[in-house]
């Protein structure tokens, strides 16, 4: 049985989580950035979560290993897949679409999120960015956006919806 001080550090987390998305939000509405440290801080929570899920769940080191191992590929793939969608939209609009700060984002996200939920975070991410981008040229009257805020309501419901969910969504 787990002791009192080993719950609370999910709850701990998750309330770190929920404060480092929320600042994302704000700076990156007030100033079309997402700051490094913000980034770093996601993905070094994401860490610091697969460690918590190990001990908790009294696994064996090797599958906390393998754990790490995954969420480190997903990772990869996650930024490497939006620095290529940077760069194509970039050499076809000649416009920059994702700021270094969303792709480091898409990096971090990539440890906490399982790849079979990448698909999912994709089309949230894509769909939320339209209508925010809508609604912000509508207030604002700028084409340009700040699209953190899409990346991270994506990202929330990508945590929060069930894989099995997702998986029958797509």
């Amino acid at each position: 049985m787990p002791s009192a001080q080993t719950s609370l550090l999910p709850l701990i987390l998750f309330m770190t989580l929920a404060g480092t998305l929320m600042t994302i939000i704000v700076i990156d509405l007030e100033h079309k950035i997402i700051p490094n440290i913000l980034n770093l801080t996601l993905g070094l929570l994401g860490l610091v979560f697969l460690i918590i899920q190990h001990f908790e769940l009294q696994s064996p080191a090797l599958h906390l290993f393998d754990n790490l191992k995954n969420a480190i590929m997903n990772m990869v793939i996650f930024c490497v897949f939006s620095i290529v969608l940077r760069g194509t939209f970039m050499l076809v609009t000649k416009k920059d679409p994702l700021g270094l700060g969303d792709v480091k984002f898409f990096a971090a996200v990539g440890l906490w999120l399982n790849i079979n939920v990448f698909p999912f975070f994709l089309v949230a991410s894509g769909g939320l960015g339209i209508l925010l981008g809508l609604v912000w040229q509508k207030l604002t009257g700028e084409k340009a956006f700040p699209f953190g805020p899409a990346l991270v309501v994506a990202f929330v419901l990508s945590l929060c919806i069930p894989e099995k969910i997702i998986s029958e969504f797509l």
